[in-house]
């Protein structure tokens, strides 16, 4: 019975779903469709409960779709300003809000760390001693700053640095300084949400500002996304992922919004809401070279920064400062094709991908019902988003 009201409302949320295709032709109208398909097929057998995509050619929306609801209780279809969580596809947000500040001429890419933080100077390394030099700006954002990896096996207090939302971003920076690095700085790449929250730590200091506040003001208001924030209410149209807790299907309780008392901290490389939309208009502007598309041209970032925000940071490196680049044939050696990334936290899963060379972006959000399926689900899409960009490129 719970199977077949479970099937019955997920083919209801099929039927309503919101889906605008604006495709030129037939077969661009193929290679959309197969896409918003798969994200159905996904909600009717239950995998997944809500999502939302945007895919377009620089300028051009050619799909906007959402369908499922916004929680496995809250029978509200998902529309196109339901908020997600992004999960790590907050860092290449995040480094645009840098960029900006170098900009600005309040950061250098270059600047060490202990600038700002002097706790940063001299710091443990694992294997022992003491570092000779503090991590850099540029190091931290491109994961080669030694700071401990969720990829690699982390203590109970390194996780809950990264995974407490009830502390500070201030007081979650304060700890990371006493755990060890992995490595001397410029070393090795390790991925790291502890370094982004540091690099967050470093801009409000240098700004003088919360990094929520500095999101807003130098990239929502510039880009006009009007749903993109840190710290969302609950009950202003959040979707939510499901999981099962002690026998029973709960609202996913690492859902940073659903944070009891309160949510305050910033996880600046992974924590952001937003939505399909909005992050299309960010995928613009990177493939517009900087500028905002909606207004004439106008340049969010100057030329020399755009350069320097998508290029190779390092030889034979495939990530750069806050993406997942891709080199290949149409670019130079330190010039990307292609920028990526994906986004995991809790029941929250996302994509992003900016092909440079034939235009395409795809944006992409959904909660998952449960774990059990998860690396089949994002087999599914990842597929499905990968199978679009090479049959918008023919």
């Amino acid at each position: 019975m719970k199977q077949r009201r479970r099937n019955a409302l997920a083919l209801l949320a099929l039927a309503i779903s919101g889906v605008t295709v604006t495709a030129e032709s037939a077969k661009s109208e193929a290679w959309v469709h197969a896409l918003s398909a798969t994200f159905d097929q996904l909600v009717e057998d239950g995998l997944v409960i809500g999502a939302q995509v945007v895919v377009g050619q620089a300028e051009q929306v050619h799909l906007e779709h959402h369908v499922g609801w916004r929680s496995h209780r809250q029978r509200v279809l998902v529309d196109a300003d339901t908020r997600f969580g992004i999960g790590s596809d907050s860092k290449p947000m995040a480094t645009a809000v840098i960029m900006k500040l170098v900009q600005e001429g309040r950061l250098q890419l270059d600047d060490p760390l202990s600038r700002w933080l002097p706790a940063y100077g001299s710091l443990q390394i694992r294997d022992g001693g003491r570092t000779a030099r503090s991590p850099t700006v540029r190091e931290t954002m491109t994961h080669r700053a030694g700071f401990y990896s969720q990829k690699k096996k982390l203590t109970g207090p390194q996780m809950r640095l990264i995974r407490d939302f009830s502390q500070t971003l201030e007081e979650a920076v304060q700890g990371i300084a006493q755990e060890p690095l992995l490595a001397e700085p410029g070393e090795d790449y390790a991925y790291s949400g502890a370094g982004y929250c540091v690099l967050g730590r470093v801009a409000e200091i240098a700004a003088k500002s919360t990094f929520e506040e500095l999101l807003q003001s130098r990239l929502c208001e510039p880009l006009q996304l009007t749903r993109t924030t840190y710290f969302p209410q609950a009950d202003d149209n959040v979707a939510v992922g499901a999981r099962r807790v002690k026998g029973h299907w709960v609202p996913d309780p690492q859902a940073p919004h659903l944070t009891r008392p309160q949510n305050r901290f910033a996880l600046i490389g992974g924590s952001i809401y937003s939505t399909a939309r909005d992050q299309a208009k960010f995928a613009q502007m990177v493939l517009t070279q900087g500028r905002i598309t909606n207004q004439g041209g106008q340049r969010y970032l100057s030329s020399q920064q755009w350069t320097e925000w998508i290029k190779r940071q390092s030889p034979r490196a495939n990530y750069g400062l806050g993406w997942g680049q891709t080199f290949g044939a149409g670019s130079g050696k330190n010039t990307p094709t292609r920028l990526a990334h994906n986004g995991a936290l809790g029941g929250y899963r996302a994509s992003i991908v900016v092909n440079l060379n034939t235009g395409f972006f795809c944006t992409a959000n959904w909660t998952l019902n449960g774990f059990a399926n998860e690396k089949a689900v994002t087999t599914r899409i990842r597929t499905a988003i990968k199978a679009a960009e090479q049959a918008a490129a023919k």
